[in-house]
């Protein structure tokens, strides 16, 4: 796989924090992931989906559990980039901008934490601060300007992100409406990877167990829709992992991602098809 040629045109934020403990353990950003095979792999492919929301590659520092740090960069393809140096400080990238900031703490003190209480209405429309942002993006869909919505939803998923936290139902509703773009462009894989993704983030974070079926469905008919067997054997992992959180008391959609996935491996040989990442 190519790795990056220029380092220095890939954003200098977010930058993914992969720690690797002695006993074998792996957190990507303090998330403790399942123990399941080699931990370093396991940290590289939940960069990889990160990549993937993000449409593009991502910074990553990868520490060792004798202390020693590696600067990456990782692909959406999962193509990893070591780096000589580390990571510029994102200072540097928006020096003069020091005012922008300053907006950012205003609203953290008072509504990231106490509204908490509201973030459990998942029906909640998007503040008005964002509605100029929001007519961007649905004017570049009604023009069928499908690349450019799609990268204004997902720099608004960064913005949601850093004021409400990637689990606040304002965020993950955009990420659905990110899924979507992916879908309409016909990039079947992101589109099953950022709607499974979302879904498990959804259960986890307390959604209606509606909206959480209506993601994972959605999941589930894009990765029907990738067309290369390999591709389809890693997103289908992706997916089986995603039922696994999201089913809910209807266990089916589990077995019927199973018998899929026993399909495809034995497709393209691989004999270990039903491996959850």
């Amino acid at each position: 796989m190519p790795v990056i040629a220029d380092p220095s045109t890939v954003p200098l934020t977010p930058v993914v924090t992969i720690l690797l403990g002695a006993d074998g353990s792996v957190s990507v950003n303090g998330e403790v992931l399942p123990a399941d095979g080699d931990p370093r792999v396991a940290g590289l492919a939940e960069v990889r989906i990160k990549a993937a929301f993000l449409g593009r590659p991502v910074r990553v520092i990868a520490k060792e559990p004798d202390g020693s740090a590696w600067a990456l960069i990782v692909d959406v393809d999962g193509a990893v980039t070591p780096l000589a140096e580390p990571h510029p400080r994102p200072e540097a990238e928006i020096p003069a901008p020091a005012p922008a900031p300053a907006a950012a703490p205003a609203p953290v003190p008072a509504p990231a934490r106490p509204p908490a209480q509201p973030a459990a209405d998942w029906d909640a429309p998007l503040p008005a601060e964002h509605a100029a942002r929001w007519d961007r993006i649905r004017a570049a869909e009604q023009r069928g300007d499908l690349r450019s919505a799609a990268a204004l939803v997902a720099e608004l998923v960064g913005v949601l992100t850093q004021s409400h936290g990637p689990d606040h139902p304002l965020t993950l509703n955009a990420q659905l409406t990110e899924a979507y773009f992916a879908l309409l462009g016909r990039d079947h894989v992101r589109a099953a990877l950022l709607y499974a993704h979302t879904a498990r983030r959804m259960a986890a974070a307390g959604a209606p167990h509606e909206a959480v079926q209506k993601a994972a469905r959605n999941a589930y008919a894009s990765w029907k829709e990738v067309a290369d067997p390999s591709a389809a054997l890693e997103v289908g992992r992706h997916v089986l992992a995603m039922w696994h959180e999201a089913a809910g008391e209807d266990r089916r959609p589990i077995a019927w991602t199973e018998r899929r996935l026993r399909a495809i491996s034995a497709r393209i040989g691989d004999g270990d098809a039903a491996r959850t990442p």
